[in-house]
């Protein structure tokens, strides 16, 4: 089985217009799941890419309860911490 691409998974989550994916938190699980090929302190800046893209996402599909404070006014998480965990 090969390793997911963070940047194929930031265009996944980009082309999906189905709200079920993204209602039963299938999204957020694989990103959490590529912790263990891609460490968030050395991939820090696409793990806030794809994650903002995640949030812009729930909040399109009217999903915004869905997501993981803290994050600054563009929908970007100011910390990795609450997200991963």
């Amino acid at each position: 089985m090969s390793v997911e691409s963070i940047h194929n998974l930031e265009k996944e989550i980009h082309r999906d217009q189905s709200p079920t994916e993204f209602a039963n938190n299938g999204y957020a699980n694989r990103i959490k799941s590529l912790g263990s090929s891609y460490s968030t302190s050395t991939h820090l800046v696409s793990y806030q890419k794809i994650i903002q893209e995640l949030n812009k996402k729930y909040t399109l599909l009217n999903l915004s309860n869905k997501i993981v404070a803290p994050v600054d006014g563009g929908l970007t998480p100011t910390t990795l911490t609450n997200f991963m965990s």
